[in-house]
């Protein structure tokens, strides 16, 4: 089974602790790591999903995520789980740049 790889960027880190609980949880699902190297792993294409923060200020590597790598599709939840969006865009299939 191929899984969906998604990473955590700019996460306040109680909220980036259970979001990755919850998601890891999923057998079709790899969380992968979240760290400095966030975007990085984005631009290389080793994620299709990003979860990030929707809180003010909304993370500046947002813009420049969806420029570098547009098929990203994001989900942003506010710190409080009454607030969520993601973004129209589908992960690309396999060998997809």
């Amino acid at each position: 089974m191929e899984q969906t790889r998604v990473i955590l960027v700019e996460m306040p880190r109680i909220l980036r602790e259970i979001v990755r609980e919850v998601v890891a949880a999923q057998p079709d699902i790899a969380v992968l790591d979240d760290g400095d190297e966030a975007l990085k792993t984005i631009r290389t294409g080793a994620a299709c999903v990003a979860i990030t923060h929707l809180d003010d200020p909304a993370p500046a590597s947002l813009t420049r995520l969806l420029g570098t790598r547009p098929q990203v599709r994001v989900i942003a939840l506010s710190a409080d789980g009454r607030h969520g969006t993601c973004s129209p865009r589908r992960c690309p299939g396999p060998g997809s740049p």
